[in-house]
C-alpha cells in the first residue's frame, strides 16, 4: 500500500498496481482499476476547476481520474508525465499546485521536483528543480501547513517560494536539516 485519499466522498487506495474503493455499506474494498504497473502515490487536486484524482506510476506515465473508474494517461513527452510521489503545496505566486517528484533511480540524470497548476496539461509541468544532491533519490514528499517537504537519501529540504524580505520568486528548495539522512 502506497497510500489512501478521500475523492469526492470515498477513500481510494493504492495497492500494488491495484486502486480500489473503500466499500462502507459491505466494509470491503472494490477494485475500481488495475493500472498495469506499480503504482508509487495516490493524491486528489484540483487546479484547473476539475477535482481529479492522481496515481503516480514509477518511472511510467502518470494516468488520473475525474471520476474514481476512468482514467486517462497523462498526453505530454518527456518528463512530463513521470513521476513518482506527490504533494500539494503553495508555489511562488501563492495559489495551490500540485508537486511532482522524480525520482532519480527511475529517471537517470533526470531526478527532482516539478510544479503544476494544471496537471492534465501536456505541457503544463514546470522546469524541473533540482534538489540537494544529484545522484540521491527523493523518498517522500510531505506537507506542512501548505510547506513542501522533501525527503531525500540526503536530507531533508523545503520549498522556498520567495525570497526572504522581496516579493522575488525563489522556486528553490533550502536544505531544513543537512546531518538528516531519509
Amino acid at each position: 500500500t502506497v497510500g489512501a485519499q478521500e475523492f469526492k466522498g470515498d477513500l481510494y487506495i493504492a495497492l500494488g498496481s491495484m486502486i480500489a474503493k473503500w466499500d462502507e455499506t459491505n466494509d470491503v474494498l472494490d477494485a475500481v482499476d488495475f493500472q498495469g504497473t506499480v503504482l508509487t502515490d495516490i493524491i486528489a487536486y484540483e487546479g484547473d476547476g476539475t477535482a481529479r484524482l492522481y496515481v503516480a506510476r514509477g518511472g511510467s506515465a502518470f494516468r488520473y481520474s475525474s471520476n474514481g473508474t476512468t482514467w486517462s494517461s497523462h498526453a505530454g513527452t518527456g518528463l512530463h508525465p513521470v513521476g513518482n510521489l506527490w504533494a500539494r503545496g503553495r508555489n511562488s505566486t501563492g495559489g495551490y499546485a500540485l508537486f511532482k517528484g522524480i525520482k532519480e533511480s527511475a529517471s537517470a540524470g533526470n531526478g527532482g521536483i516539478s510544479l503544476s497548476v494544471d496537471p492534465t496539461n501536456a505541457t503544463g509541468w514546470g522546469t524541473r528543480i533540482r534538489v540537494g544532491d544529484n545522484d540521491r533519490d527523493v523518498t517522500k514528499l510531505h506537507l506542512l501547513g501548505d510547506l513542501v517537504l522533501v525527503g531525500k537519501e540526503d536530507g531533508l529540504f523545503y520549498y522556498q517560494r520567495v525570497w526572504p524580505g522581496t516579493a522575488t520568486a525563489a522556486e528553490s528548495f533550502i536544505d531544513a536539516a543537512p546531518e538528516l539522512n531519509l
